[in-house]
């Protein structure tokens, strides 16, 4: 984690729960690959600024701007969230993908 992230205050209130699950239920207008309905993964890191030299290189889990699920956005204990489409694991119906074991209940 860069120093950056660590030293990122969350606001409060938040509502806590990270590596969630759950449906798309209204969706942007220039998200592609995903649909509503789908049952999808948001993990830990819910998003990267993509600009960074960390992002550029492929080592986003070092992101300067980084957006942590349940801590600097509300997460899975709330009724709704909103979730970034390129941190979205798709697809996670039985069997399609087992890299979501952790976050399936």
């Amino acid at each position: 984690m860069s120093s950056t992230a660590i030293s990122r205050r969350h606001s409060t209130p938040m509502i806590p729960g990270h590596e969630i699950v759950g449906r798309i239920d209204t969706i942007g207008p220039h998200v592609e690959g995903l649909h509503l309905g789908d049952r999808v993964g948001i993990p830990w890191l819910g998003h990267t600024c993509g600009r960074c030299s960390y992002c550029q290189h492929g080592a986003e889990n070092f992101c300067s701007q980084p957006i942590f699920t349940g801590y600097t956005s509300d997460a899975g204990f709330a009724t709704a969230v909103v979730a970034h489409a390129n941190q979205a694991l798709a697809d996670l119906r039985a069997g399609r993908f087992q890299g979501a074991a952790v976050l399936v209940p």
